[in-house]
């Protein structure tokens, strides 16, 4: 007789993720977590304490991605890298449900008014780490005289960050990355117009 696999706990963290991602916190369940991942309710529990305790590791973990997502992207390098990330945000990939779900953290502090601090804290950790990447950006640039700003650039970076967090949360209203175009179009525009 085989023996039942073992999935380690990275993996059912993926899991966990996806299905969060798709379903929101709100709507998700430990019987539907159980459902997803593959594994039993007594494997999450000798985990994790309850439901938002695994989601703060999924989100911990997201939160890890993203910081090594913008470091790939160079984001930090200057205002061209940031346009070339915005201007990805249109390109068509093959259509899986996670690409028409936006940005995890993004759907997370808009679906629910969270009253764990914990997951609260994460949300703002993402984004303080995204202002504090993207402002670098523009200060490298603007350093290299690539830039006549006509705002503070710690204002640039809360206009783009929050455009940011716009275009993911109506990405995830109609699950079609392709609603965004002009959006996107509009935001690389200002930040082009800064440009020297």
């Amino acid at each position: 007789m085989a023996r039942p696999r073992i999935h380690t706990r990275e993996e059912i963290i993926v899991s966990a993720m996806d299905y969060f991602w798709i379903h929101g916190y709100e709507s998700s369940s430990i019987s539907k977590i159980e459902n997803a991942t593959g594994v039993s309710r007594s494997t999450l529990y000798n985990n994790w304490d309850d439901k938002d305790d695994l989601f703060l590791s999924v989100l911990h973990s997201y939160h890890l991605q993203g910081v090594e997502m913008m470091k790939e992207l160079k984001l930090a390098n200057g205002v061209n890298e940031i346009i070339n990330f915005i201007n990805s945000l249109k390109i068509v990939s093959p259509e899986t449900e996670i690409h028409n779900c936006g940005c995890l953290i993004t759907s997370t502090a808009t679906d629910v008014e969270f009253k764990n601090e914990q997951i609260q804290k994460v949300i703002k950790s993402y984004h303080s780490e995204q202002l504090k990447v993207f402002l670098l950006g523009l200060t490298n640039s603007n350093s290299r005289g690539e830039l006549d700003c006509p705002m503070p650039l710690e204002n640039a970076v809360e206009f783009i960050v929050g455009s940011l967090w716009g275009i993911f949360t109506i990405i995830r209203l109609y699950r079609n990355p392709q609603k965004v175009s002009s959006f996107i179009d509009g935001l690389v525009q200002t930040i082009e117009s800064w440009k020297i």
